[in-house]
């Protein structure tokens, strides 16, 4: 319980470092603090999907340090329906927003004019201009438009200069729509600094988090497109706990385009993060040495490949002894007996909308459907169905993403000429299981090359060069943490580079084994 004055107007994280001084804690960890406002809906509270790596998210502000509102009414109903949220269980993300936006639009109309001629204020503009006014303009567009969706945006698709100058303009009468978002941002910046400088005083290390994807539909995409590759998504391969994998939905980075300016835009991200941390936790460090990455036209993690890596030419798999078929390696294996282990009594109601019997007992995926997000759109499993009916769209869509996945080797696509990866977890197909005994070891020998040999030096050097570079661009701490398929090289570049590893522990160990 902390009294009304505290809840008011000091600082969340100040009352949390006198707690952690109190019990004799020497760090405190947060999630994710950066904007991820997209939807204006309870989906946005993901702290992971950031639509701005500099902006912090307005929900974070403290609106008593702020000042009340004249309305003495309006104030009133606000401190009432503060009062309510705070007694909730659990953060109700959607009615803070709500309010809290509320608040900000006002207060920011009764303060702008002294507020926008501040020095304090100036010096925090000029200071942070080069992600701020891009930021604005991007939060006003998305409310405008109704959507987050630059690509449907009109000519202000791809930003310029000439856009941000116009709506920079105090002149016009569109400013306050873009200034109110410099007046909260300015207010976040304060009021978070103010915290992160009383921890200093106290002893106590603010350490912060740093996401490894951002969102597809951000300030950051929209401005600086070329840094990522938006063909595609982030995720993670199979592991003990998710058999199909995982997609994050994050582009990935074009780290060749990056290292043409010496990674300029992490440098910057790094330098920002600075000025409130003393050190900063890298989420899944592994995308530095190397990202898992999925087709946008494929849902499932199992989809993807490493990016980068040395696919294999097909010379290769001769070489292996391995007589490589396309058509039988690299598409969909699907037999009539799959089909009643995968879909029981629904493979009937799959083979007339989906598949092509091409021989007896034989099929192949009818060509709009051997992408899964042709599937997913063909279903429309939507929140209006009923229990019964999206439960049988759900089963059909997970046979149907299976019998895609039925393949032992999937196209690599950065390179000119016919490379290949083998798929993930390739051993556990069908397609596998109906190989024969030589042709199943040369596979299999393949297969651990790629996924624990082949790449292991080119690795070590593209994600040691990275690292160093993010490392020399600031003085913070640097942790990294990650779980999962890790590579040998990872954990002596960080010990190389002095990166703290931090190992997570998902399952207790047994204490009577190493």
């Amino acid at each position: 319980y902390f009294p009304k004055w505290a809840q008011d107007y000091v600082l969340d994280l100040k009352i949390f470092v006198d707690w952690a001084k109190k019990v004799g804690l020497k760090m405190i960890q947060i999630f994710p603090i950066n904007d991820t406002v997209s939807t204006h809906t309870w989906k946005d509270s993901y702290p992971y999907k950031a639509i701005s790596v500099f902006a912090l998210h307005p929900i974070y502000l403290n609106l008593g340090s702020i000042g009340n509102l004249s309305a003495k009414i309006t104030q009133e109903i606000i401190e009432q329906q503060k009062q309510l949220l705070n007694e909730n269980p659990h953060v109700d993300y959607d009615a803070v927003m709500k309010i809290k936006s509320r608040f900000y639009k006002m207060i920011y109309d009764e303060q702008k004019n002294n507020f926008l001629a501040t020095k304090e204020f100036k010096d925090f503009y000029q200071n942070n201009k080069y992600w701020l006014v891009p930021y604005a303009a991007f939060s006003y567009l998305r409310d405008l438009f109704g959507t987050a969706d630059y690509s449907k945006w009109g000519k202000y698709s791809k930003p310029t200069e000439e856009l941000f100058d116009a709506l920079d303009d105090s002149k016009s009468d569109h400013y306050d729509d873009i200034a109110v978002h410099y007046f909260i941002q300015y207010h976040l910046h304060k009021q978070l600094l103010e915290a992160a400088n009383y921890a200093r005083e106290q002893g106590i290390v603010l350490k912060g988090d740093i996401p490894i994807g951002i969102s597809k539909q951000s300030v950051d995409a929209w401005m600086y497109p070329q840094l990522f590759n938006m063909q595609v998504q982030a995720g993670a391969p199979p592991d003990d706990f998710s058999d199909e994998g995982q997609n994050w939905g994050f582009p990935t980075y074009n780290w060749d385009e990056m290292k043409k300016d010496n990674y300029k835009w992490w440098q910057m991200r790094m330098q920002k993060m600075s000025e409130y941390f003393d050190a900063f936790r890298i989420d899944h460090i592994l995308g530095f040495f190397r990202i898992w990455e999925i087709p946008n036209d494929q849902v499932l993690g199992l989809m993807g490949y490493f990016n980068p890596s040395i696919p294999f030419y097909t010379n290769e798999f001769y070489s292996r002894g391995i007589s490589f078929d396309f058509y039988r390696y690299a598409t969909p294996y699907i037999r009539e007996y799959m089909l009643d282990s995968i879909l029981g009594n629904n493979k009937d109601y799959v083979k007339r909308h989906f598949l092509v019997e091409y021989e007896p007992f034989k099929y192949y995926l009818k060509p709009e459907f051997e992408k899964q997000t042709n599937v997913s759109k063909f279903l429309n499993i939507s929140d209006s169905d009923t229990a019964e009916q999206r439960q049988f769209k759900e089963f059909i869509q997970k046979g149907i993403f299976k019998l895609i996945s039925e393949k032992l080797f999937l196209k690599y696509p950065y390179t000119t000429e016919e490379t290949y990866i083998p798929r993930h977890s390739l051993y556990k197909t069908h397609s596998f299981a109906a190989l024969d005994d030589n042709q199943k070891r040369a596979i299999m020998d393949l297969y651990e090359d790629y996924y624990f040999r082949r790449n292991e030096n080119y690795w070590q050097a593209i994600g040691s060069e990275k690292l160093q570079i993010i490392k020399q661009s600031t003085n913070m701490l640097i942790c990294g943490e990650d779980l999962g398929m890790i590579p040998a090289c990872v954990p002596q570049v960080m010990k190389d580079l002095n990166i703290l590893s931090l190992e997570i522990q998902r399952m207790p160990k047994n204490p009577n084994k190493e």
